[in-house]
């Protein structure tokens, strides 16, 4: 399958387990080896007043299609993921 920018943008993020972890804003793509290296992810926190942004690597993506992104719980510790970066700090 197939997905386009437009696609990808607005997609709801979520762990295995089915925590929300808001919606894709960005794609990184690398160049070099033209991937997608990186989505960012908006988490949405009090009706998106304190939105925070997450980086997710694409070796974190578990499932994706045209209805959600899926990534795997262990990689969601304390709010943020890991290795991705935590874009406020």
């Amino acid at each position: 399958m197939m997905l386009s920018k437009k696609d990808l943008l607005g997609l709801r993020v979520e762990t295995k387990n089915g925590r929300s972890l808001g919606r894709v804003v960005d794609v990184y793509i690398n160049s070099d080896v033209h991937e997608v290296e990186q989505y960012e992810v908006e988490q949405n926190i009090l009706g998106g007043w304190l939105g925070r942004k997450l980086l997710i690597h694409r070796r974190q993506v578990v499932r994706l299609d045209e209805d959600k992104m899926v990534v795997e719980d262990g990689d969601v510790k304390q709010g943020k993921l890991v290795p991705a970066l935590d874009l406020e700090t």
